[in-house]
């Protein structure tokens, strides 16, 4: 980075995007555009260019007030006659310094009225300030709960699944009989939902089964926060049998037992 003096950089031709640093009501640091300055100061200029031409129209209403004045002595030691047109003169005369002085009021009453507008001015500059001080803590805010989420939301998503169920089953059997499903890592919410096409057995949302007949059935789990790990597994159901070990043949005994020849 070059370092230059400040002699050495280029004259502003304007002040417009200017800014310059200050202290609000707090004391706190805060950022002045020149360009707000420089317009107040124009629009304080200009009304103060209005007050001033009002006086002038006062002074001038009042020089021409007591010259009327004075026309009027001359003209009452001249001749009566011109008396009453003399007073006439004068009356308006002073009708017009009595408007000049109502003017000049108003002026004044106006140079009041931009003074309290410029103060105005300036508050709401701080309270955009303010505000925008506000706007920026709601943003920084708001993006910390945004990667407070977004870390939380990594926290509960899965990446892995192991699953334990039977894959026969014998109709009538009295046993529970359940699809465990476990998600990995340890800590994860282990959302799972079970779907199954109900052909051999029924499927409950805590993977419990039950048996409804003969057949073939397919259970899709699923992890509820990543689908990508779901699997598939399927269940067999069928009647019960009897496998002969080492005898031959079976018979059933008068009181309806089976027994081995």
């Amino acid at each position: 980075m070059k370092k230059i003096k400040i002699s050495q950089l280029p004259l502003a031709a304007t002040l417009r995007g200017l800014f310059t640093i200050g202290t609000d009501a707090e004391n706190k640091s805060v950022k002045v555009s020149l360009e707000f300055v420089e317009d107040a100061a124009d629009n304080a200029n200009t009304k103060a260019g209005v007050a001033q031409t009002a006086a002038d129209n006062a002074n001038v209403a009042t020089t021409a007030a007591n010259n009327a004045k004075t026309a009027c002595e001359t003209a009452t030691r001249q001749a009566n006659d011109a008396k009453t047109a003399a007073n006439s003169a004068a009356e308006l005369a002073n009708t017009k310094a009595a408007l000049a002085n109502d003017k000049a009021e108003l002026a004044d009453s106006k140079a009041t009225l931009a003074n309290t507008k410029a103060g105005l001015a300036d508050d709401a500059a701080t309270l955009a300030n303010t505000k925008a001080g506000l706007a920026d803590t709601a943003a920084e805010r708001a993006n910390t709960a945004a990667a407070a989420a977004e870390a939380l939301l990594t926290n509960l998503i899965p990446s892995g699944l192991a699953v334990k169920a039977p894959s026969h089953i014998t109709r009538g059997n009295l046993a529970e009989l359940f699809v465990r499903a476990v998600l990995a890592p340890t800590g994860v919410r282990q959302n799972i939902i079970f779907i199954g096409d109900n052909r051999s057995v029924a499927v409950a949302p805590d993977g419990r089964l039950t048996v409804l007949g003969v057949g073939v059935t397919t259970i899709h789990v699923v992890p509820t926060l990543n689908t990508a790990l779901a699997k598939s597994i399927t269940v067999t159901v069928t009647e019960p049998a009897l496998r002969l070990a080492s005898a031959t043949a079976l018979r059933f005994t008068s009181s309806g037992a089976m027994r081995l020849l």
